[in-house]
């Protein structure tokens, strides 16, 4: 008895280690988790106030339809390329629905989105034409902004895009269309036929007297047209149908050298041109 009181004791002694380490080491794994947990938390829960701040902000909805742009971008690129005319517009319906979806509310978003959809299919239908975006010119002493400027064999045509939604009833001699709202009925609305003959009138100073120039209101939106008005197109396809019947009425040496004399015309695209045109469409909204 004497030889295993000892033996006991060191086996006793031994255990109580081992349960005291397992119980560290038990501890230490809960306080691990509890760690993690907490971390994992507190990152949620700055990623909930900052997705809610974005979101209240707008940049979600802008991020969102920056990466849906580029995915339907390539989409409608492959499909241009390779499929006919029908495969061309109904990709273009398809990009224009998952775009007005996420950014419907966003104008001056949407407003964008109409011009890049108008520049990629002027510069997929008209590859070998000279094309300009985004014109600054100076008419007297005001500045004209120009969305797109097309010179091809067709003639000289100055396109002025609006990605609209809703009703309208529209007129060419009139200063106002007018557009159906849910609470106030019909209003006004100013006519971009009276803003595009402004752009009209600045090519002309910049170019002379010329007959080939022609304007264009390309309604790219979501819009219903009540009537018909000419030099108002609806829909990227009826752009592309309004320019193919137009006859032509110049080659394309004369096309680059009115290009060259437009490109040594238009204004930089700074802060200072910019707030110009500010000032120009003050004047004349007076």
């Amino acid at each position: 008895m004497a030889r295993l009181l000892p033996l006991e004791t060191q086996q006793t002694c031994r255990f109580c280690q081992l349960r005291r380490i397992v119980r560290a080491m038990k501890q230490l794994a809960l306080d691990a988790v509890k760690a993690v947990l907490k971390m994992a938390s507190s990152l949620l829960q700055s990623l909930g106030r900052l997705g809610i701040a974005l979101l209240w902000s707008g940049l979600l909805r802008v991020a969102c339809v920056g990466a849906l742009l580029l995915i339907v971008a390539g989409f409608v690129y492959g499909v241009a390329r390779v499929s006919a005319h029908w495969g061309w517009e109904v990709a273009c319906c398809l990009g224009m629905t998952l775009l007005f979806i996420v950014a419907f509310k966003q104008r001056r978003l949407t407003g964008k989105i109409g011009e890049w959809l108008v520049r990629a299919t002027l510069a997929v239908w008209f590859p070998r034409s000279i094309r300009l975006h985004d014109v600054y010119l100076l008419h007297g002493d005001r500045v004209t902004q120009i969305d797109h400027i097309l010179i091809c064999s067709r003639g000289i045509f100055v396109i002025e895009t609006k990605c609209w939604s809703g009703r309208y009833r529209i007129k060419e001699i009139t200063e106002s269309w007018q557009f159906k709202t849910r609470r106030r009925g019909w209003v006004h609305k100013y006519n971009p036929l009276r803003q595009n003959e402004g752009h009209i009138a600045a090519v002309h100073y910049v170019l002379g007297s010329s007959d080939d120039i022609r304007g264009i209101v390309a309604m790219v939106g979501w819009a219903w047209l009540h009537g018909s008005v000419r030099g108002v197109t609806d829909g990227l396809n009826g752009l592309l149908r309004h320019i193919w019947r137009q006859p032509e009425v110049m080659d394309s040496l004369i096309a680059d050298l009115i290009g060259e004399q437009l490109r040594v015309a238009q204004l930089p695209r700074n802060e200072v041109t910019k707030e110009k045109h500010r000032r120009s469409l003050a004047q004349a909204t007076r």
